[in-house]
């Protein structure tokens, strides 16, 4: 047999940190008001750009916590995106605000993918742990594509419900967003506890998603949700647009606040 390479790296999700203002009950992280003693330091982190651009230019995904808790994340991000890497933000909008817009766009990122799990603010609020947290997110939103920013919107469907979850995307749309990703409670960190039997009904859910939103103009996938792909072919479904399903470890890994590297995020060995 000849010899295979194996995929370029094509994405990385780097938790810059676990602090976070929010208390998101699902997280898999574990974040909140404590940093991690042994977290990287911010030469610590350039080094990690440095390995990185050795294997290729993927995109960059700064996440959390909240990333824009770390003092040097616009120092992390201008010294990767100097180095020719696709810096991106994963974030909960909290924290972005006018006055500091001009430093994310300057820092070199060019995307953000903004969560936002309602289109109802207090439920929103609920899930997320904070009053507030709801506006604060559509309003970075709202911002960040008056600033000429990619934007996507992140949803953590908290109950399978199609019709919430089209509300969700139809608002998303008015605000003038056209790609979303969509997840679901996965049994780490605070979410370790999570009803596996509840599972079936999100299948019901991903049938709609691949029915309802497969036409052109609006991206949606369905994230870290690898059963899909079995879904879409039971249904017939084909095309690139839907991937393969899971590419943990095959083209995409996570890199932990101390630097320690994972498959993924839900797969933390």
């Amino acid at each position: 047999m000849g010899y295979h390479p194996p995929p370029p790296l094509r994405l990385i999700s780097w938790n810059i940190t676990l602090r976070c203002p929010l208390r998101c009950p699902h997280c898999y992280s574990d974040s909140g008001g404590e940093e991690i003693p042994d977290v990287l330091t911010t030469r610590e982190a350039f080094r990690i750009c440095d390995q990185i651009r050795s294997l290729g230019t993927p995109v960059v995904i700064l996440s959390g916590g909240e990333p824009m808790m770390r003092d040097d994340i616009f120092d992390i991000a201008s010294y990767g995106s100097g180095l020719g890497l696709n810096m991106a933000m994963g974030t909960s909008g909290y924290l972005i605000t006018e006055e500091n817009f001009p430093r994310i766009r300057s820092s070199g990122i060019r995307s953000l993918a903004i969560s936002l799990d309602s289109a109802d603010p207090a439920v929103h609020d609920s899930f997320r742990g904070c009053t507030g947290s709801w506006e604060r997110a559509v309003h970075a939103i709202r911002l960040s594509l008056q600033e000429g920013m990619q934007v996507q919107i992140n949803t953590t469907v908290i109950t399978p419900d199609p019709a919430s979850l089209d509300r969700l995307v139809q608002f998303g749309i008015s605000l003038g967003v056209r790609t979303f990703q969509v997840f679901i409670p996965v049994p780490t960190g605070r979410s370790a506890d999570e009803n596996y039997e509840r599972y079936g009904a999100y299948e019901s859910l991903l049938r709609h998603i691949l029915l309802a939103w497969s036409g052109d103009g609006i991206s949606l996938r369905p994230t870290c949700i690898p059963q899909f792909r079995r879904v879409a072919d039971e249904m017939g479904i084909t095309g690139s647009r839907w991937g393969r399903g899971c590419i943990a470890g095959i083209s995409y890994c996570r890199i932990f606040a101390n630097g320690d590297v994972t498959p993924c995020p839900y797969l933390p060995v």
